[in-house]
């Protein structure tokens, strides 16, 4: 092989190279959402990401309210963010309910403005069973607001 056409190889392999390491990281760093309060607005989970997604966070002695906005798109049923005391796992599959009217939806909105009491806590979406979107958007930042 020609030195010209051995250097031209190289630089060829470098190009590939580089561009699926690029590929591979923005599609790691696009799917990756956060794992902990606030999910500032922007934030969007795919239907997987909305089925697997937990936070866990923990609210000072004075408690607090949740408070956020989402668009969710595609889906059905009811879309809204589960919160509980403590931290725990999502439960999956979702414990059997009755569906007997599921709506079907090309976009849907919803907000939280929950008071949370002080300590540990959990929230998950309510996407399994009974709902399901495409995509969720998040529209005003899911957080902590503390008096």
């Amino acid at each position: 092989m020609k030195p010209e056409d051995r250097a031209l190889l190289i630089v060829l392999v470098a190009v590939v190279v580089a561009a699926a390491g690029g590929a591979a990281y923005f599609l790691l760093a696009a799917g990756s959402v956060p794992q902990s309060l606030p999910i500032p607005a922007g934030t969007t989970f795919t239907a997987n990401e909305s089925e697997q997604w937990v936070a866990h966070f923990t609210v000072g002695a004075a408690g607090g309210r949740l408070v956020g906005g989402w668009t969710a798109y595609d889906g059905s049923g009811g879309i809204y963010l589960v919160v509980v005391n403590g931290t725990v796992s999502k439960p999956w599959p979702p414990p059997p309910l009755m569906c007997p009217l599921i709506l079907s939806w090309g976009e849907i909105n919803g907000t939280i403005d929950l008071p949370v009491g002080p300590g540990p806590h959990t929230a998950y979406w309510s996407t399994g069973y009974c709902s399901a979107a495409s995509r969720i958007v998040v529209t005003r930042t899911i957080q902590v607001l503390t008096p």
